[in-house]
C-alpha cells in the first residue's frame, strides 16, 4: 500500500455514517473498521478571520479549510459554473448549469479532490465503474496527473463517451454483473478506487472525492448572496446528494446561512431511496431490474450517506418517463440540452410543487449535473430523431416565418 503523503488537513479525520466511529484520515477503502459503514471526511474547529471581508470571502476561506488535503487540487478548469435563471419552469427559479465543467459534467469536482488524493498518496493507476460521465472525469483528471485510468463501463453508455475515454488513454471494460469483483480485486492489489463512499454499492468505498461537490453549495449561496429555500437535484449513488447537502450543512452551521430543502429525485422505476424510505429500512435497498430512461440515475441502489443526509434536510421524488421527456423539452427550450439524467431536476421540481406544501415564493436552485452533449443516442430515445428539412421544405419555412 502506498505510504501516506503528509498533506492532510490537520483538522480533518474519517468518521462512520453508522456508527461514529473515527480515525485519522488514511486509505481506509472497506469501510468502517468497526460495522463496514460509509466512511466520510469531518472536521474540527477552524480559526478563520469571519466576517472582515463578506460573505464571499468567507465562502471562499472556508472552502479552502474544509478539503481534506492542504495541497492545490488537480486543475482543469472545474468549477465557477453559471447560476442561469429559469423563467420557464417558475419565478425565483435558477440552473446551476454543471454540464460547463471540462468534461460535460458536476463529476470534475469529484475528481479534481479524489485523483489528486491518489497521486498524493502514490498511486499510478484508478479503477472506477461508470455509465459515462464518471468514467470521462475519471480518466480526465488521472491523465493530468500522469495515472492510468481503468473503467468499467455500462453497456448502454455512448459513442461519444468511448472515443473521449480512449483520448484520455483509459482502459475500458464492459463487465456486467463483474464490476464489483473486479474493482474489490484491483483495489486490493494496489489500485485506487475513484468511486462512490459506500463501500456496499461496488465493493470498495472512496470517502474523499465526495468533498468536491460542496462547492456547488458554496458557488450557489456566494451567486446568490444566501441560501436558497429549496435545491433540486437527481440522484443515483447519491454521492452528489451527500456532498451538496454536506455544503450547504457547513455554510449552515459555521456562516449561519439557512438550510435548503433539498430534492432527492429520482426515476420511478429506479428510486432506491424511496423504496429505502416507503420500508423505513436501516439499510440501503435494492430495486430489482431498475428501468428508467436516465441512465445516469439508473441505479439499483443509493449508498446510506444519501439517505442519511435525505432524512436530515430532505425529500424524495419520484419521477415518471413522461415528466422526465418533457423537462429535457422545457430546458431545450429554455436554451439548456441536458443528459435525460439531470432533466430529473426540474421535473422533480415541478412533482414536488404538485405534491408537496412548497411555498409559492420560494427560491429554487435545480442543479443540472450533465451536459447533453455527450449523450446524442439517448436523447434521440427521449426525443425522436431530428427532422431534416431539404431545400425545397426549407426555403418554404423560412418564407412562412419571415426569413430573410
Amino acid at each position: 500500500m502506498p505510504s501516506l503523503a503528509p498533506t492532510w488537513n490537520p483538522t480533518a479525520e474519517l468518521e462512520c455514517l453508522r456508527c461514529g466511529a473515527r480515525s485519522d484520515l488514511a486509505p481506509e477503502w472497506h469501510g468502517c473498521r468497526s460495522c463496514g459503514g460509509p466512511l466520510v471526511v469531518s472536521y474540527g474547529k477552524v480559526s478563520l478571520p469571519f466576517g472582515a471581508d463578506g460573505l464571499d470571502d468567507n465562502i471562499r476561506r472556508l472552502g479552502a479549510a474544509l478539503l481534506p488535503l492542504s495541497d492545490p487540487l488537480i486543475d482543469l478548469g472545474q468549477g465557477s459554473t453559471p447560476l442561469v435563471p429559469l423563467p420557464q419552469v417558475g419565478p425565483r427559479t435558477w440552473a446551476k448549469v454543471e454540464g460547463q465543467n471540462p468534461t460535460g459534467s458536476h463529476k470534475d469536482r469529484f475528481h479534481a479532490v479524489s485523483e489528486s488524493i491518489a497521486s498524493l498518496l502514490g498511486y499510478t493507476r484508478v479503477v472506477t465503474s461508470s455509465t459515462g460521465n464518471h468514467g470521462l472525469s475519471c480518466a480526465a483528471f488521472a491523465a493530468a496527473a500522469g495515472m492510468r485510468a481503468l473503467v468499467c463501463l455500462d453497456p448502454e453508455a455512448t459513442s461519444a463517451v468511448r472515443t473521449q475515454l480512449h483520448c484520455y488513454g483509459a482502459r475500458i471494460a464492459v463487465v456486467p454483473g463483474a464490476v464489483r469483483e473486479i474493482i474489490t480485486h484491483l483495489t486490493d492489489s494496489g489500485w485506487y478506487p475513484s468511486t462512490s463512499a459506500d463501500p456496499a454499492l461496488v465493493g470498495r468505498g472512496n470517502p474523499f472525492g465526495c468533498e468536491g461537490y460542496k462547492q456547488i453549495a458554496y458557488e450557489i449561496v456566494t451567486a446568490l448572496g444566501h441560501a436558497p429555500d429549496v435545491v433540486a437535484l437527481p440522484v443515483a449513488s447519491g454521492d452528489t446528494y451527500y456532498g451538496i447537502w454536506k455544503g450547504f450543512r457547513e455554510l449552515h452551521e459555521r456562516l449561519d446561512q439557512q438550510m435548503p430543502l433539498i430534492l432527492a429525485c429520482q426515476p420511478v422505476g429506479a428510486a432506491p431511496l424511496a423504496l429505502t424510505e416507503r420500508e423505513h429500512s436501516e439499510s440501503s435497498l435494492t430495486v430489482e431490474d431498475p428501468v428508467s430512461l436516465a441512465l445516469s440515475a439508473r441505479d439499483a441502489r443509493s449508498g446510506w450517506h444519501a439517505t442519511h443526509a435525505l432524512r436530515s434536510d430532505g425529500k424524495v421524488i419520484e419521477v415518471a418517463e413522461e415528466e422526465l421527456i418533457s423537462a429535457i423539452r422545457t430546458l431545450g427550450a429554455a436554451g439548456i440540452c441536458v443528459e435525460p439524467a439531470s432533466a430529473l431536476a426540474v421535473a422533480g421540481l415541478e412533482q414536488a410543487r404538485r405534491t408537496h406544501p412548497l411555498a409559492d415564493d420560494a427560491e429554487v436552485v435545480c442543479v443540472l449535473t450533465s451536459s447533453g452533449l455527450n449523450w446524442a443516442e439517448h436523447l434521440e430515445v427521449a426525443l425522436g430523431r431530428p427532422p431534416v428539412l431539404d431545400t425545397a421544405q426549407a426555403l418554404l419555412v423560412a418564407g412562412e416565418v419571415g426569413g430573410r
